[in-house]
This record gives C-alpha cells, sequence and structure tokens, in this order.
C-alpha cells in the first residue's frame, strides 16, 4: 500500500524533474538528502518552454523522471494522460504531507474529484515591478493605489520623459490577463468548466488593458525580451512580476537600488491576482515510488522549504515557513 511504502526504507537511486536553466539552486538540498538518506539524485533542469515537448516524449515512452516539479495549472493535464500517480493515500498517512501545512490553494490545484495527485511546493505571487525614481520623477513618491491612479500616472510619465511606461505581457501571459478579470470582479471559469469571457467585469477590464494602447502608454509588440531587462534599460516604467523574477532582478547591476515591488492597484474589485505555483509529483512509470516519496517529504520540511527560499528565492507552500522571522 501506498502507507507501507511511505514507511519502508526507500534506497537506490532516482531521477528529478526540475524547472528552470539550472540545478544550482536546488543542489545543495539534494545534497543534503543524499547524505541523510543514501539515495542518489539525478537532478535533471528543464527550462519551463521545453516541458511539454518533453513531457509527449515521456508519456509515450513511459519512462522518464520519478520525481517531477510541475505548474499548478498542470494537474488535469497530467491526470487526464494518466502520467501521475493518484498520492491521496499519502496525504492521508504521511505527517509532512498533511493538508493543514499548506495554503488551501496550494492542494486545491492539485484536486481532481476526491483525489490529490501531488504535495505542494512553491507558491508564487504576481505584483507590479516598477522603477521609483521614474515615477517619482514624474511626481509619484508613491506607487498608486488604484487603477485609474496607475493609469494617470502612466500618462505624466509618458508626458513627463517620453517613454512608453506600462509592458503588458497579457498576450503572451494568461495568468496576467486572467489577474485583470479578477480585478475588475469576472470569473474565469465556472464550477462546470465553462468559460466566461463575455462577463461584463471581464470585458472592462479588456478595455482597460485597451486604453493603455489607445494612448500610447504600452507598446503591443512582444519581442522576448525579459520584463526585469526593459527596466533596467529604462524602456519602461513598469510591469507585470513574479516573485520568481526577484532573484534574476537581483542580478543586473543596472538595476540595483532602482527597483520596487509593489501591490496591484485595485481594480473595480479587487487587486487579487491569479494563483500560481509548483507542485512535486511522481509520474506514473516510476520504479522507486518509496525513494520519490521519501525526496518530496525532505523537500517540504519546513526547514527545507526556508532553506530552498534563501537559495533561490522561491516562496514556501508550507505555512508554518511564513512565520520564520529571518
Amino acid at each position: 500500500s501506498q502507507e507501507e511504502s511511505a514507511e519502508g526504507d526507500a534506497s537506490g537511486a532516482i531521477t528529478f524533474w526540475y524547472m528552470g536553466d539550472s540545478a544550482t539552486g536546488i543542489q545543495p538540498l539534494i545534497d543534503e538528502f543524499t547524505d541523510e538518506t543514501g539515495i542518489q539524485v539525478d537532478v535533471q533542469s528543464i527550462p519551463w518552454p521545453n516541458l511539454s515537448e518533453k513531457l509527449l516524449t515521456a508519456i509515450a515512452s513511459q519512462s522518464g523522471p520519478d520525481v517531477m516539479q510541475t505548474a499548478v495549472s498542470r494537474t488535469a493535464e497530467l491526470v487526464e494522460a494518466d502520467a501521475v500517480i493518484d498520492m491521496t493515500d499519502y496525504v492521508d498517512s504521511v505527517e509532512g504531507f498533511a493538508k493543514d501545512r499548506f495554503f488551501d490553494a496550494s492542494y486545491e490545484s492539485l484536486q481532481m474529484g476526491e483525489k490529490y495527485y501531488g504535495v505542494p511546493w512553491i507558491v508564487d505571487v504576481y505584483c507590479v515591478l516598477y522603477r521609483p525614481d521614474i515615477f517619482e520623477a514624474a511626481g509619484y513618491m508613491e506607487f498608486p493605489t488604484t487603477q485609474d491612479e496607475f493609469f494617470q500616472a502612466c500618462q505624466t510619465i509618458h508626458e513627463e520623459t517620453g517613454i512608453t511606461p506600462y509592458y503588458i505581457g497579457a498576450a503572451d501571459i494568461y495568468n496576467e490577463l486572467f489577474s485583470y478579470a479578477y480585478q475588475s470582479g469576472s470569473d474565469i471559469v465556472t464550477e462546470d468548466r465553462t468559460a466566461v469571457f463575455n462577463q461584463p467585469e471581464y470585458i472592462e477590464a479588456m478595455e482597460y488593458l485597451e486604453s493603455f494602447y489607445e494612448a500610447g502608454l504600452a507598446d503591443r509588440v512582444i519581442d522576448g525580451v525579459a520584463n526585469y531587462v526593459k527596466l533596467a534599460n529604462g524602456e519602461i516604467a513598469a510591469c507585470f512580476g513574479g516573485t520568481w523574477e526577484i532573484s534574476q532582478m537581483e542580478t543586473v547591476e543596472e538595476l540595483e537600488g532602482k527597483w520596487a515591488a509593489a501591490l496591484w492597484p485595485k481594480g473595480a474589485a479587487t487587486n487579487d491576482s491569479v494563483y500560481a505555483g509548483s507542485n512535486l509529483v511522481i509520474p506514473s512509470w516510476t520504479t522507486n515510488e518509496e525513494a520519490a516519496v521519501a525526496l518530496i517529504e525532505f523537500l517540504t520540511r519546513t526547514e527545507n522549504q526556508l532553506e530552498f527560499n534563501k537559495l533561490t528565492g522561491s516562496l514556501p507552500a508550507v505555512k508554518e515557513a511564513w512565520d520564520d522571522p529571518s
């Protein structure tokens, strides 16, 4: 049974698909895991854009990693492809996987019916990344708190500096697009999985975005250049961003002391954003389920969530980690 597997003596070797361009951030924790358990872990870094192709190959061949990091939005796709195991018994029996240790939305992203298909690992928070110096030069010492104030600030910045102040990536990033809809008070998908893009509130959100283009305050070109690079170059004054980008921004010398993060300006209903993050799942083809469970249990310990945050800036899915004063 799963409960027996969770309590058994895990050993051997496993492969872990870790999302990103490099395993540098996770490797110190993996080394600690191997020292503690004797289990060897081959960490394979998979860039996010390459994941879909890699998954298709793994599903077709029924071979690949024993543990995989995956976005919270992919649970249904993986379950429908029979690509991940049902971990409900582990969730119910392994103390470290207890649902009350994690944010509600984290486990909800892993739930299909009454079953759970993984364990939460990282939560991502979307916000506005901006250049305080550019806003201050236009007379805004504090970041605007409403959408109307933000639009006016962008107009002033454009008039004062000539730059195109706001970078909207919503055409390429659905999490950004849906955040505006939520802030307007719109649903995205109903409980019966029907899209509702024709709600008045959704249309109002799209009209708000369109107003930036019409006023010359945003550029329709999606050129593949990272948001933070545009901020560093002074090409823009603000953009949609995620907490995972902060560690990248800290490596850009031109941005040192010149950027800040702010809450979304409030729309007609709220300033909420889409929930995002990463989960840890076990592919259905694994031949070492016990070791896979052991790795997930290790990575979701409170102390290791905190260590991973220090190594990478990723935010913990374990609630207790947020109470740590350090």
